[in-house]
């Protein structure tokens, strides 16, 4: 009395039409079924085949989904936003699998370039993309020291994630020239900043018919 089920439904025997009773003449007694929807099972699953529920729906009928917003990690480059299912929901005619699919959204990283405190240049980036340098800064010198740009404190690689570049800078000591008169003929010498200047020349000065001279130093 078994009959095979079909994709909608599944049959179990209910009895014959008639009662069964005493044979008095020829008699066909037909079997009856009682049928029940059958049930399938609707998965849905997140991209990296987690499932995230698992139901059972009767044929015909559209699933829902109940279950709480899929999500995906940000990794370096993207941040992502639940798309929505990799097809439509429609009714159910046997197993099937739904899968989450997802929208992607550039990570925007900045990129500073600072010298002596103040920003030279600032800009948004993605994950991966290679670095604008901007023009060598300067620093004003001193009566001490004359600066000149040595470079940024760090090498500057395509982009990873929000830096901040800063200029460094080589100082040198400045030098001065010293210039020495004696009796009215001069001579130059040159001096680091900070530095004490020594006469190595000669501070003699002839005599003439009125007077003889002494050095008694000089005017500063």
């Amino acid at each position: 009395t078994d009959k095979s089920k079909d994709a909608q439904y599944t049959y179990t025997f209910a009895g014959w039409d008639k009662l069964i009773g005493t044979v008095t003449k020829d008699i066909t007694y037909t079997a009856t079924y009682k049928n029940t929807l059958n049930k399938y099972t609707v998965t849905f699953e997140n991209e990296d085949g987690t499932v995230l529920t698992e139901k059972e729906v009767e044929y015909g009928k559209v699933p829902t989904y109940d279950g709480v917003k899929p999500t995906k990690a940000a990794d370096k480059k993207y941040t992502y936003e639940f798309a929505d299912w990799d097809k439509e929901l429609v009714a159910v005619t046997g197993n099937v699998t739904y899968t989450a699919t997802y929208t992607s959204k550039y990570i925007d990283y900045t990129v500073k370039f600072v010298a002596e405190g103040a920003t030279i240049s600032e800009k948004t980036y993605h994950y991966g993309d290679t670095v604008e340098k901007p023009a060598a800064p300067t620093k004003e010198g001193d009566a001490q020291y004359s600066y000149e740009f040595a470079g940024w404190d760090k090498e500057v690689t395509t982009v990873t994630g929000n830096v901040t570049y800063t200029a460094k800078f080589k100082e040198t000591l400045n030098k001065y020239a010293v210039t020495w008169v004696v009796d009215g003929k001069e001579s130059k010498e040159t001096y680091e900043y900070g530095t004490t200047p020594s006469f190595k020349g000669s501070t003699d000065k002839s005599k003439d018919a009125q007077y003889t001279y002494t050095f008694a130093g000089w005017d500063k």
